[in-house]
């Protein structure tokens, strides 16, 4: 795609958000948790068909149903964080991070190490955005000190 991938990336997002709200909304609260798992479900279940049958890596990048898991994971820390805080304030433990961290470290080796591409185009992506959910949670939550917070904060250069 190019110099266009910015135009997917926006497309992917205003869809979501243009029927996500609308789907909350008219749906019963109690089963707002199992519409934000089948989300998530649905998108494994799109990856792991255009994987094995149609076998086009574009059509599983970009394809707005098999990327539903990172939109769905962000939907769900919301749910934990306005109905389950326990649950959210327990995924902002460091030691969370360092163990989602070391997993998503070992499975990129070992994948890159024998070559295993349905590890790729299925779980990789989905890998680094609970990991990058986790970060959230955790500066959501208690912040970042020292040179993890110059990282991840945005500076504004002031005249």
């Amino acid at each position: 795609m190019g110099d266009f991938n910015h135009f997917w990336s926006l497309a992917v997002e205003e869809q979501f958000y243009l029927f996500w709200p609308l789907l909350i909304i008219f749906i019963k609260p109690k089963y707002t948790k199992y519409v934000i798992l089948g989300a998530i479900l649905t998108a494994f279940i799109t990856r792991i068909y255009l994987s094995l049958y149609v076998g086009n890596w574009m059509a599983n990048s970009y394809f707005t149903l098999s990327c539903m898991y990172s939109l769905g994971l962000g939907a769900l820390l919301a749910y934990l964080n306005i109905y389950h805080l326990p649950v959210f304030e327990r995924l902002a433990r460091r030691s969370i991070l360092y163990g989602v961290l070391v997993i998503y470290l070992v499975l990129l080796f070992l994948q890159m190490k024998f070559k295993i591409s349905w590890y790729k185009e299925i779980f990789e992506d989905f890998s680094f955005s609970v990991l990058s959910g986790i970060i959230i949670v955790i500066a959501s939550t208690n912040g970042f000190k020292g040179l993890i917070k110059y990282f991840l904060e945005t500076h504004r250069v002031t005249h």
